[in-house]
């Protein structure tokens, strides 16, 4: 859409500085120095929405790599935990083999201090921040394409 608003404003910018030149009617400057603006407004737009567009094709790619981090990390801390609980056998008798390997660490006061587990459950926060950002922006990615040239 701003592309082709930035198109007609071009060609209109085009039409009144020939006549604006050959003088055949006054007035005529100005409207063609307010088309310019317009014309630098929506060129400006459209680079920007030009770039957003154009790293949009990485954000899938980004989120699989975040989404393989995590279950590396969970995996980690999976066996951090069984072997703690191996370990704890007599004081944690039975839990939940259902519930989520992050949650059990908050269970184990000795493994929650565990620094490695904590850098990991760090990481692994970060990155599902991280894909909630990029997601989001492919989300915004549509509504770029749209404004931009009627995309999906």
């Amino acid at each position: 859409m701003i592309t082709l608003f930035l198109v007609i404003s071009l060609i209109a910018l085009v039409i009144l500085i020939v006549f604006a030149f050959r003088k055949e009617s006054e007035g005529l400057g100005y409207v063609a120095v307010f088309v310019g603006v317009t014309v630098l407004i929506l060129g400006g737009s459209d680079a920007i929405l030009w770039c957003n567009v154009s790293t949009g094709h990485i954000i899938a790619e980004k989120i699989a790599m975040y989404e393989e981090e995590n279950e590396e990390i969970e995996s980690s801390i999976e066996t951090a935990v069984l072997s703690f609980m191996d370990y704890e056998k007599s004081t944690f008798v039975e839990l939940k083999d259902n519930e989520d390997m992050i949650s059990l660490v908050s269970l184990f006061p000795e493994l929650k201090s565990d620094t490695l587990v904590q850098q990991q459950i760090n990481v692994y926060l970060a990155n599902n921040d991280q894909i909630k950002q990029l997601k989001e922006k492919q989300i915004n990615l549509s509504r770029d394409k749209w404004l931009l040239y009627f995309g999906k």
